[in-house]
Formats: structure tokens, C-alpha cells, sequence
């Protein structure tokens, strides 16, 4: 069972993906994972977005070299996530929730320098 919450932090990360789909490629698993997938050279996972119980598991893509980080990500994300680029949430502040969609569009700018977009 997952609470409001959880669900509502789900779906909010849900819907700042889609927002890159098209050009970029969705696959979701029941109702419980939503992944984006860059596709124009080769398939580049964009970030995912996992419900579990009490909380939501957003990843973002290892593609993304160290020094570009910075300029992706805002502080308080790069704070958040874990080595492997994930971050466990039980709540999306309206704060977080901007941070997310801001990167969201900084890895399709950075994803089109790549020529992956």
C-alpha cells in the first residue's frame, strides 16, 4: 500500500518526465515505474522514477560525467543523491519538485550537445 503522499511524489515526477516525451521514449511498469529513455543515438536512459511503500526512488542517468554535474543538477539535489545517482524521497517539496523539472531540462540541453536528443 502506498500513502497519499508517495503516490502524489510519484506522480509529480512522473509528469516533469513526460514532459521531454516525445522526442524522448517512456516505458513504464504497471504502476509503479516510469522510466525516459533517450533515443536519437542509441538509448540513453534520461531518469526514472520508482513507487515504492513509503517512498519513491528517482534516479537520474551514470552517463552524466562528475563535472557536468554541477551545472545539471541544483545543490540541494546533488546533496540528495547517492553515488549511484539515486535519491530516496518520501516528500517532493514544491522547492524539490522545481529543482527536478530545472534538471529535467538541463539534461535535455546537455543531452543535445551529446547528440543523443
Amino acid at each position: 500500500m502506498n500513502t497519499p503522499v508517495v503516490k502524489d511524489a510519484y506522480s509529480m515526477i512522473q509528469q516533469a518526465l513526460s514532459s521531454i516525451v516525445p522526442p524522448c521514449v517512456a516505458e513504464q511498469k504497471e504502476d509503479y515505474h516510469y522510466e525516459v529513455w533517450a533515443v536519437k543515438e542509441g538509448r540513453h536512459l534520461v531518469a526514472s522514477v520508482t513507487k515504492h511503500n513509503h517512498s519513491v526512488t528517482l534516479e537520474f542517468s551514470k552517463e552524466i560525467p562528475a563535472y557536468a554535474m554541477p551545472k545539471i543538477f541544483s545543490e540541494y539535489i546533488l546533496l540528495k543523491m547517492n553515488d549511484n545517482r539515486r535519491m530516496d524521497l518520501h516528500l517532493v517539496s514544491n522547492e524539490l519538485h522545481s529543482d527536478i523539472r530545472d534538471a529535467i531540462q538541463a539534461l535535455v540541453r546537455y543531452y543535445e550537445e551529446k547528440g543523443w536528443y
